[in-house]
């Protein structure tokens, strides 16, 4: 009995010392997970080859494998694949009955999303962690990658079914299109997440809390705020949310293209101390603002429509709409 007492005790022990020496010399320190999670999304988004797939999906506005078999826009079907193809893969902006609202396409909004990834991962390099800001950040690096999983695998299987139809059947064509269109909805969703975790994590646990945004990652900000709105209200209302992103794209745009976009009246020191003021003390209050419709945020630039903002915002708030190009014409 002594003698199989002594060999638990002996393989508990080779455990534990196993277990140390893996711990000390192996294990990923928690200071570099979250460079290392963002770099590893990064990394498998580019292996889904989803941008690939997507430009061929732009050329394919025919069935089977005959390219002059037009899918035609009169039936019912037809037109909703068509609404479906132009809201996921137009490659200009969409502009909406009147001139109402113009908007961008999930493809090219997710440019924007690749780009602010892709900013903010040499920042996440720190010596120290903030544990919950952490776990946000994996959090929402796990479902957007979930989501992109679903995303491609819908892609594949649109694309597959689009190559066999022979006849003119569309009802299961747009059934597929409409799919995408939703799951290319959460994706854009979940992504605006990782960018809110992203700038969070960065905040917290690089700069403890003290975090001085600058303009590029203030737009940033912003942007995400603003996709995080458009891809969760309902359907009929994103229209109207998506021309506010595109409102901060083109902020974005400018910024890429070193256009100063300041004015005398509302310097560049006027809208970093603006959101930084927001960013630290009234984060609630910027999600507030971003949840407003595009009317709205442009009477809040303009000084009104101000009244469920606290007393000590309402001068930022309209600071940093009115920078970020909510002006009335």
């Amino acid at each position: 009995m002594k003698k199989w007492v002594r060999i638990v005790v002996t393989i508990g022990v080779i455990i534990v010392i196993g277990f140390t020496i893996w711990a000390f010399c192996f294990r990923e320190k928690d200071n570099v997970q979250a460079y290392n999670r963002t770099a590893e999304l990064i990394d498998y988004k580019e292996s889904l080859g989803l941008s690939e797939k997507l430009d061929n999906l732009k050329t394919m506005n025919y069935c089977g494998e005959d390219s002059s078999n037009i899918i035609s826009s009169t039936s019912t079907h037809g037109a909703k694949i068509y609404k479906y193809r132009n809201i996921c893969l137009s490659e200009t902006p969409i502009v909406g009955d009147n001139n109402a609202y113009e908007y961008d396409s999930y493809i090219v909004t997710e440019g924007y999303v690749d780009e602010i990834i892709a900013y903010c991962l040499p920042l996440t390099k720190s010596d120290s962690v903030n544990n919950q800001s952490l776990r946000n950040l994996k959090t929402s690096i796990k479902s957007y990658i979930a989501s992109l999983q679903e995303l491609n695998s819908c892609i594949d299987e649109l694309m597959t079914y689009q190559k066999s139809i022979t006849g003119d059947d569309l009802g299961g064509l747009s059934g597929r299109y409409a799919s995408m269109y939703s799951k290319y909805r959460i994706s854009l969703s979940n992504s605006s997440n990782v960018i809110t975790a992203l700038l969070n994590y960065i905040d917290k646990g690089v700069y403890s809390d003290k975090y001085i945004v600058d303009v590029k990652s203030a737009v940033f900000d912003a942007f995400a705020r603003a996709l995080s709105v458009s891809t969760t209200v309902t359907e009929n209302l994103e229209n109207d949310y998506a021309n506010d992103v595109r409102v901060i794209a083109d902020r974005i745009d400018d910024i890429n293209n070193d256009v100063n976009f300041f004015t005398q009246e509302y310097t560049e020191y006027d809208f970093v101390e603006s959101y930084n003021k927001l960013f630290n003390s009234y984060s609630g209050t910027l999600d507030y603002v971003f949840e407003r419709k595009n009317l709205e945020k442009i009477q809040m630039a303009g000084g009104t429509n101000l009244s469920q903002v606290k007393e000590g915002a309402k001068t930022s708030v309209t600071t940093i709409l009115y920078v970020l190009g909510f002006v009335g014409v």
